[in-house]
């Protein structure tokens, strides 16, 4: 589950900032991101921390002693709590326990006897990117931030690879501009009190599947309980889409238990065929306080409509612009509605639906239960016995598959089987790419493979994260 924010102000998008230690030359180059309508942060000394935009309900922030943190973003803590906690602060490791007890989607920043720390979230829907410039360490939200002060143009090579499809791990979480270094989702940055010495320390590492079903059910209920609540607390009036599937409307649902009067809208399809408004019209009938908004299905834009339009400043290509239009039309309506916020049901897919590489380990350790479900996956998709038994016999190391998939760009489409139950989609080519385009992309391809190390050994756990990462990534750009 995701957010679409616009507020008045500073206009739509996300809080986004640049974040700086407390030395005087940090202070000097803090001055070359002062833009009209920016705001700044202080450190205790007075010198910039923070420079960026964001609204005041966004950000909180606490002061103790030669500690400060800052939360930026969406979180229900209050500033009372914060500030015990900013007491209690004796090591930046220990905000390590801070993001992950908190729900919501936030930054994390944090400052202690002049070192700074930044984190953004696990899912990779806020992200952090850092740099040198005159000699001196800076973090932002945005890659694009730090490329115009420095002046740089995208890096080509960078280019070639978002024209695969799809770009694989770890290609698909760089930056765009060589010499700004993209921090992955699990880590956060610490900048050592020198203001240039920067590393990447872990805080977040994916679960391991031990619990059951019926033991992770009521854990799965209190996170979307906990998240829904952080972004209605407020009251006034949310949107919800209510498109009739079990995403939407479980977020929809929890949204009218809040204090928040709740818009619920849905998009017929325009296929006669189509259910969705069936569905959602069953549910809003256990819904009694929610009004519920209907559009009209020829009204809604087609895939693709004013594609060459376009003109928003990203930090990265995204296929997200291919349905913009239809995804943003109908929030100016909720907007006149009175809605602060739009809630989708955007990524439950994604966090709730098992990949079927997981059973390529099952196999190896559960081989009856594994059988008994490929079987079952092998009717719904039509996978052929000998290419599923082959998918299932690879046991190529993710930097193999990565290397292996460099020399085969050109090559059709890999098979549904062997995408489903291997690491992932191995990456191709368009048509109508250059050849000096393919020379960039497999090169950097293969580059990769010699180090790259997957999201996790578990194909199935390395699969689901990295659809994750995929969507919130274009949710990221939407946001913007």
């Amino acid at each position: 589950m995701t957010e679409l924010h616009e507020s008045a102000g500073t206009g739509p998008g996300d809080a986004h900032f640049t974040v700086f230690t407390d030395r005087a030359d940090a202070a000097a180059v803090a001055r070359s991101f002062a833009r009209p309508g920016s705001r700044t942060l202080t450190h205790a000394s007075g010198r910039p921390w923070l420079v960026g935009h964001w609204h005041d309900d966004e950000v909180l922030v606490a002061h103790t002693g030669g500690a400060s943190v800052a939360v930026v973003g969406c979180c229900p803590l209050d500033a009372g709590e914060l500030r015990r906690r900013t007491a209690r602060l004796r090591d930046l490791a220990e905000l390590d326990a801070l993001a992950r007890s908190l729900p919501g989607s936030f930054h994390l920043v944090g400052a202690l006897d002049g070192r700074v720390r930044v984190q953004g979230t696990a899912s990779g829907l806020r992200l952090v990117f850092h740099t040198e410039i005159d000699g001196v360490r800076v973090a932002a939200t945005r890659a694009d931030t730090l490329a115009t002060v420095l002046g740089l143009d995208p890096d080509v090579t960078e280019l070639a690879v978002r024209l695969l499809w799809p770009a694989p791990y770890p290609l698909s979480e760089t930056s765009m501009w060589r010499g700004i270094t993209a921090v992955p989702p699990q880590d956060a940055m610490v900048v050592a009190a020198d203001g240039r010495t920067v590393r990447h320390t872990r805080w977040w590492t994916p679960p391991e599947p031990v619990r059951s079903l019926a033991e992770a059910a009521p854990l799965v209920r209190k996170a979307l309980e906990e998240a829904v609540d952080a972004r209605t607390r407020q009251g006034g009036v949310v949107s919800c889409d209510l498109s009739g599937g079990l995403d939407s409307t479980s977020v929809c649902f929890l949204a009218d238990r809040s204090a928040a009067r709740v818009v619920a809208s849905t998009w017929p399809g325009r296929d006669p065929a189509d259910t969705d408004l069936h569905w959602a019209e069953r549910a809003i009938g256990h819904l009694p306080d929610v009004e519920h908004v209907v559009w009209d299905p020829d009204a809604s834009p087609l895939v693709y409509e004013n594609l060459l339009g376009i003109d928003d400043l990203l930090d990265e290509p995204t296929i997200g612009v291919m349905d913009r239009s239809r995804v943003l039309h109908h929030l100016p309506g909720l907007a006149a509605r009175g809605s602060r916020l739009h809630l989708t049901g955007i990524g439950g897919d994604h966090v709730a639906w098992c990949s079927e590489a997981y059973y390529h380990r099952l196999m190896r350790t559960r081989p009856l239960f594994a059988l008994r479900q490929v079987r079952g996956f092998r009717a719904l998709w039509q996978w052929p016995l000998g290419g599923t038994v082959r998918a299932l016999a690879d046991s190529r190391p993710y930097g193999t598959w990565l290397a292996d998939a460099a020399r085969r760009l050109r090559d059709p489409s890999p098979s549904s089987v062997s995408t489903g139950l291997g690491w992932g989609m191995a990456p191709r080519l368009f048509d109508w790419m250059t050849p000096e385009a393919e020379r960039m992309a497999r090169r950097a391809l293969l580059e990769a493979a010699a180090t790259a190390s997957p999201l996790h050994p578990d194909r199935g756990l390395h699969a689901d994260l990295q659809q994750i990462r995929s969507c919130t990534r274009v949710i990221r750009q939407w946001d913007r």
